[in-house]
């Protein structure tokens, strides 16, 4: 009797909404305008703004780990959550995007999928490459081996999913404080900023060595926007930094030259970031420094004074002020004692 009442109330599952049997699926490489990526690290760090810009040029490789995939032609393809389950693919009660077909390659046992066609439809992940939080976005995409083209039934332990990030969102400009803006030396300089406040493992610095000054407009990098040639770089640094040594002998500055730097944050997904504002700097010559003191008539330097190596362009110039004053004030001295 109370078997009877218990069979009576009890809700059966079909195989679909159990999740039985699922086929174990797995993404074998992502290739497209952000680069290819076939090691499981790069893969789970996902896709990012390049790719997102040549959606149709951005293909993902995905392999059923189940050898009954073998018996079909093609899988079928949604995008969503639960999309194994009936009513996620009834018109109705629809909460999953049909997103096509993929031929199975009969050799390989894989198939592959453009990231232009996983972002068909209207519902979740389909806008993933327009808006989305800075760290990215996952969105499922599930795979039924029935051998129906827009399966709308109960696809039983016939089904597989990977889940796949995208991250679209470029980093921040890093903050360059005002007094840092200007810097001079003879052989290096070192640049600090503000790390951004994002996902940013690493940043790059960008020269341009072409400008005649530090109020020279005519630079190709824009303070705001991304680098014309985000791969032409002068430094990448280490996870994590502040701060960068560049070598002005490197840039190819001669004495009284001046280059812009610019720095852009690089995040997990290889998003390149929006440049900060410049930073110029100024190769000048800090050895040689007590000769022409005493040239200008100065007293001799002490015994192993020197002078050398990177130097804030601005204490160079309030040296160079205090000397003149020095130098102009025993001018007028001796003038007053020759002429009393």
């Amino acid at each position: 009797m109370w078997l009877a009442a218990f069979a009576a109330t009890c809700i059966v599952l079909t195989p679909a909404q159990r999740g039985a049997a699922q086929i174990a699926m797995t993404v074998t490489s992502i290739e497209g305008a952000g680069g290819t990526r076939d090691e499981a690290v790069e893969i789970q760090l996902g896709m990012n703004a390049a790719d997102c810009e040549v959606p149709t040029e951005t293909e993902i490789t995905i392999r059923p780990m189940d050898g009954t995939v073998a018996t079909v032609a093609f899988v079928d393809l949604w995008r969503g959550t639960n999309c194994n389950a009936v009513e996620a693919r009834t018109a109705a009660t629809q909460t999953c995007d049909y997103v096509g077909t993929a031929d199975i390659d009969s050799t390989l046992f894989n198939f592959s999928v453009s990231l232009d066609q996983i972002l068909m439809g209207t519902r979740t992940g389909s806008a993933a490459c327009e808006t989305g939080p800075r760290e990215g976005q996952s969105i499922e995409l599930f795979a039924f081996t029935t051998g129906v083209p827009m399966d709308v039934g109960d696809v039983g332990g016939n089904w597989g999913t990977v889940s796949l990030k995208i991250d679209a969102t470029l980093p921040l400009a890093p903050t360059i404080d005002a007094s840092m803006r200007e810097l001079g030396g003879d052989g290096s300089v070192t640049v600090n900023w503000d790390e951004v406040e994002d996902t940013s493992p690493n940043y790059r610095i960008y020269a341009d060595t072409t400008v005649s000054s530090c109020s020279d407009t005519s630079t190709q990098f824009i303070p705001g926007e991304v680098p014309p040639n985000p791969d032409d770089y002068e430094i990448e640094t280490p996870q994590n930094a502040d701060d960068a040594t560049v070598s002005l002998t490197d840039l190819g500055l001669g004495f009284d030259d001046n280059a812009l730097l610019f720095i852009a944050a690089v995040d997990f997904a290889n998003n390149v970031g929006v440049l900060s504002q410049p930073v110029c700097v100024t190769r000048i010559p800090t050895t040689g420094f007590c000769d022409t003191f005493e040239a200008m008539g100065g007293e001799p330097c002490p015994d192993g004074c020197a002078v050398g190596g990177p130097v804030d362009e601005r204490s160079v110039w309030l040296t160079a002020l205090v000397i003149a004053c020095l130098v102009r004030r025993r001018n007028q001295s001796e003038a007053k004692r020759s002429n009393p």
